[in-house]
């Protein structure tokens, strides 16, 4: 009867399709790691851009994304080095993904917090329920280094 989906026979690809599927809260953003955006990064906080978060030119050199999961075991692959999302724990941080961001590394980071925390309040929406895939944090950047270092190519279509 064709292809079913991986979540209904398989429970080991139902989990990893579900850890895929996790998103931070936008209260988690705006609280949590803007306070590291501004910690790192003192004289832009706010218009600091992603890809000075998490520079992926310089491979050798962990970002703020990498630098919170490089000891982290991954609940997906098992090895150490995990996406940022996985690093969160508590409802009020990490939950499956109600909306997905699409963006640019040029944006900075203050702007996407600020659109974000707008929509929440513009449609009478709890920060720390409302939950937002974005692929810097929540694709193992990790990995995307190791495959950029092995001069692979970096699949989207997973």
């Amino acid at each position: 009867m064709g292809n079913q989906c991986c979540s209904i026979g398989d429970p080991e690809k139902k989990r990893k399709t579900d850890l895929d599927l996790l998103g931070v809260s936008v209260h988690h953003l705006a609280n949590y790691f803007m306070d590291l955006v501004r910690a790192k990064y003192p004289d832009s906080g706010n218009d600091t851009k992603i890809y000075q978060i998490e520079d992926l030119n310089d491979l050798d050199k962990n970002g703020i994304i990498r630098e919170e999961g490089k000891d982290t075991q991954c609940p997906i692959d098992d090895r150490r080095g995990a996406a940022y999302v996985h690093t969160l724990q508590g409802a009020d941080h990490v939950g499956p993904a109600s909306i997905m961001l699409s963006y640019t590394w040029r944006y900075t980071i203050g702007d996407i917090v600020d659109v974000l925390t707008n929509y929440c309040k513009s449609n009478g929406l709890n920060q720390k329920k409302l939950y937002v895939w974005i692929c810097c944090l929540c694709v193992n950047q990790h990995r995307v280094v190791g495959m950029k270092k092995r001069k692979e190519d970096i699949p989207f279509e997973e």
